[in-house]
């Protein structure tokens, strides 16, 4: 959201009003998540989704450039970095 949104505000008091609404929305959530963080399951019951536990750390990407094959592009979790490595090689080959 903040690359469609945000980068397109002028003023710094705008930006700031904008980062304050996104931390707002989201406070509940990561209250959740840092609940939830303490218990032992690899996944967080959300309510609305199951949401794997992050480690602190851990990469995490997605992008919908990995499945070159598929012509209906998705946003998708990119969790195979060999072939992220490969694509991006071929990609700067073209």
């Amino acid at each position: 959201m903040s690359r469609v949104f945000r980068d397109r505000l002028l003023e710094k008091k705008d930006e700031d009003l904008f980062d304050d609404m996104i931390i707002e929305c989201l406070k509940p959530l990561i209250d959740l998540l840092e609940e939830e963080s303490k218990n032992k399951n690899s996944v967080i019951e959300t309510g609305i989704s199951k949401v794997p536990k992050i480690q602190k750390g851990q990469l995490i990407l997605f992008g919908d450039f990995i499945d070159k094959e598929n012509d209906f592009k998705t946003y998708k979790e990119i969790d195979d970095l060999q072939k992220l490595t490969t694509v991006l090689e071929e990609t700067l080959d073209d």
